[in-house]
C-alpha cells in the first residue's frame, strides 16, 4: 500500500457551497467551522433559499463569506446560484446543519492533489444530536443500505490507495469506478464531497426539477467521468435533528425521484439499461414498493396503484404480500397488530 505524507497544501482555492432553508439555528455553527479548516484558501458562499426565518440577518452578519438570498427553489437551484459565485478550483459542500472537521479540505485535497484521474473525494461522517456527543462514530453504513449490503466501503471501490493524515491519526483512503455500483443505489454523501471544478463543468448545473433525487442524478453524472475516492475517517459531524426529521418526511416521495433518475439514465445510455437490466428492474421495483408502503396511511388507493406498477418488475412476492395486507386490512386492525407484535417481543422469554 502506497502511504502518502502529507504537507500543509498551500495551493488550490476551495468553494465551499452551503444551501441553507430555514437554517437561523444552525447556520452560524455550520459556517464557523468552514473558516476553521486548516486549508488556507478556503471561500464560502451560502445560498439563502428563500427562508422565512432569521437565516438571512444570520447570514449577512458574517464577516469573510459570500451571501446570496434568492427565491425558494430547492436544494437544487440554491446550489447551482452559489456555484456561479464559486471562483475555486476545486468545489466542497455542506448542509446547512452539518459541521466540518478542521481538517476536511486539507485531507480531501491532498486526495485530489495527488490522484488527478479522480472526480471527487467524499468521506466517512459521524451522527450526534444537538447538545450530545457523537453517538455513531461511523454512521455511512446505517445511513445508505448499499454500503450495508456490500458489507462495508470495502465492497463498494476497487482498491485501497493509500493512507492520509498528518496529525497522528492517518486513514486509509481508497479509489474506484463506482457508476455500475451506485446505479445500485447511493452511498455517497453529498455534504462530505470535495469536487474538481473541471468535473463540476462536465457534469452540468444540478437537476432543479428533481426536489428530492438532485443529489442522486448529479452523483451518477459525475461517476460518468471518472473514479471516485473515499476517505475512510469522518470527517463530517451530520446532525440528527428536527430538521432531518421533517427532511425524512419527504422520503416517500423520494423513490418517485430515484425512478425520474433512472428513467434519465436509460434515455441517455440505452446499452447500459440492457446491460444492468437486473439493476434495474430491482431498483424500479423497490421504489415502487416504499412508495405505496409510505402511501398506505394517507391513501390506500395510490398505494394500490404503486404496488400495482412495482409488479412488472417482478418484486419479492413477501414484500408484495406485506404490503397488500396493509392496504386491504383496517388501520384500526393493523395497528393493534403492531402494538401485539411490540408486546410479543418485549415479553420475557419462557423456562
Amino acid at each position: 500500500m502506497k502511504t502518502i505524507r502529507m504537507k500543509p497544501i498551500r495551493h488550490g482555492r476551495v468553494s465551499i457551497i452551503i444551501p441553507a432553508y430555514n437554517a437561523e439555528a444552525t447556520i452560524a455553527d455550520a459556517v464557523a467551522s468552514c473558516l476553521a479548516q486548516t486549508h488556507p484558501e478556503c471561500e464560502v458562499i451560502v445560498a439563502d433559499d428563500g427562508s422565512t426565518d432569521a437565516t438571512w440577518d444570520v447570514v449577512s452578519a458574517i464577516a469573510g463569506i459570500k451571501a446570496i438570498r434568492k427565491a425558494n427553489g430547492g436544494v437544487a437551484s440554491a446550489r447551482n446560484a452559489a456555484m456561479r459565485e464559486a471562483t475555486g478550483q476545486f468545489v466542497a459542500y455542506l448542509d446547512a446543519d452539518d459541521l466540518m472537521d478542521p481538517r476536511r479540505i486539507e485531507l480531501q485535497l491532498e486526495v485530489l492533489l495527488r490522484h488527478p484521474s479522480a472526480v471527487l473525494v467524499s468521506t466517512d461522517f459521524s451522527a450526534f444530536r444537538d447538545g450530545e456527543p457523537d453517538y455513531e462514530r461511523s454512521h455511512i453504513a446505517s445511513y445508505y443500505r448499499a454500503a450495508r449490503l456490500a458489507g462495508g466501503v470495502d465492497g463498494l471501490y476497487d482498491h485501497v490507495a493509500g493512507m492520509v493524515g498528518a496529525d497522528g491519526e492517518r486513514s486509509r483512503f481508497l479509489v474506484g469506478r463506482v457508476f455500475e455500483r451506485l446505479l445500485g443505489g447511493n452511498f455517497v454523501h453529498f455534504g462530505t464531497m470535495l469536487v474538481a471544478r473541471g468535473a463540476c463543468e462536465a457534469a452540468g448545473v444540478m437537476d432543479e426539477t428533481l426536489r428530492y433525487g438532485c443529489e442522486y442524478d448529479y452523483l451518477l453524472r459525475l461517476a460518468r467521468l471518472g473514479p471516485f475516492a473515499y476517505i475512510d475517517r469522518p470527517l463530517l459531524r451530520y446532525r440528527r435533528g428536527p430538521a432531518q426529521l421533517s427532511h425524512d418526511s419527504a422520503h416517500g416521495r423520494m423513490p418517485l425521484d430515484t425512478i425520474a433518475v433512472l428513467d434519465k439514465v436509460r434515455r441517455d445510455d440505452p446499452a447500459l439499461a440492457r446491460r444492468e437490466a437486473r439493476t434495474f428492474r430491482t431498483r424500479y421495483a423497490n421504489a415502487f414498493l416504499e412508495t405505496s408502503e409510505m402511501t398506505v396511511a394517507s391513501d390506500r388507493a395510490r398505494a394500490a396503484a404503486f404496488l400495482a406498477r412495482s409488479l412488472p418488475f417482478r418484486p419479492p412476492p413477501r414484500d408484495v404480500s406485506r404490503i397488500a395486507a396493509k392496504i386491504m386490512l383496517p388501520a384500526s386492525f393493523v395497528s393493534l397488530l403492531k402494538k401485539a407484535l411490540v408486546r410479543g417481543h418485549a415479553a420475557p422469554a419462557g423456562r
